[in-house]
């Protein structure tokens, strides 16, 4: 019952427009990797993208010591990071940084089934 409260609670806190932009992702995500993700990335992926945009709308920036790597160890679930943060820009009017494209890579790559 607790993680239903905590879930409840995590997703109550998350804008409508955060959800719709992140199923858009996994979406295109499944389709162009040619696989099904977890359903966890539902929650996780969301809860990411939701945060790091309130981040970068309150000025702070995290920077992702691991970009060069992600880049070329998933090049793949890196380009469609790219294609998130496009999407984001056009839906939300928020630009993220290419940061958060190998965040969102590292989060397809571990969902993935």
């Amino acid at each position: 019952m607790k993680e239903n409260e905590k879930l409840q609670q995590l997703l109550s806190r998350i804008a409508e427009e955060h959800f719709l932009i992140c199923e858009e992702i996994i979406t295109y995500a499944e389709k162009t990797l040619g696989t099904k993700l977890s359903e966890h990335v539902h929650v996780t992926l969301t809860d990411h993208v939701s945060f790091a945009i309130e981040r970068i709308e309150d000025g702070i920036y995290l920077q992702n010591k691991l970009l060069n790597e992600i880049k070329i160890l998933y090049p793949k679930e890196f380009s469609i990071g790219l294609w998130a943060l496009e999407r984001i820009k056009e839906k939300i009017h928020v630009t993220l940084p290419i940061d958060e494209a190998a965040f969102i890579a590292l989060h397809l790559h571990t969902m993935k089934l």
